[in-house]
């Protein structure tokens, strides 16, 4: 009797009815069509952040370079337009001794084209592409009062704009700023 009764149980289960699979689909594609949309938000988020992040980098080692041989400098020899207030001047010419050669030489920072360019004896180098400005102001040794004799310069702020880059429907660009005394001076 109790192989009876599990016959019968078993010939009288329903199954699901072609509608209530369908409810079951429909519900299942929503929450994958949601999971979908998150993760490519996501995605996009992190490109942003990427392309911000590496376009402060790229600004950055250009600047820090610039910099650090700005620092060592025993003279600036030419710096036109850096008494400009408003917007600096857009290269610098300096005397120093390199650390690795031992040599002294006149090294020229310029903005050529939208490149931040590196003159030396051995040639031009670009240091970075796609630089909207390069402004370059100098002081006396007081750090206020800005000067155009290259002589009595003593300490040189610099800022570079990138230009704008269209990454992931968004203008991203860097403003990156430093200011150094020579300490050779």
């Amino acid at each position: 009797m109790t192989a009876t009764r599990i016959l019968r149980a078993l010939r009288d289960a329903r199954g699901v009815t072609l509608g209530e699979l369908l409810v079951v689909v429909a519900i299942i594609g929503l929450i994958l069509a949601g999971v979908f949309t998150l993760q490519i938000q996501a995605q996009w988020a992190y490109m942003m952040g990427a392309a911000r992040v590496e376009t402060q980098q790229t600004a950055r080692l250009a600047l820090d370079r610039f910099m650090g041989e700005l620092r060592l400098a025993s003279a600036v020899t030419s710096a036109p337009n850096c008494d400009n207030a408003a917007n600096g001047g857009t290269s610098i010419s300096f005397t120093w001794t390199s650390p690795i050669t031992a040599a002294s030489e006149t090294v020229t920072y310029a903005l050529s084209s939208a490149n931040l360019q590196r003159t030396d004896t051995a040639g031009t180098q670009t240091l970075i592409g796609g630089v909207q400005t390069l402004n370059i102001w100098c002081y006396l040794s007081d750090g206020v009062t800005l000067t155009a004799t290259a002589a009595n310069v003593v300490s040189v702020k610099v800022q570079i704009t990138t230009q704008d880059e269209t990454i992931a429907a968004q203008k991203q660009h860097a403003v990156v700023q430093s200011q150094v005394r020579l300490r050779n001076l």
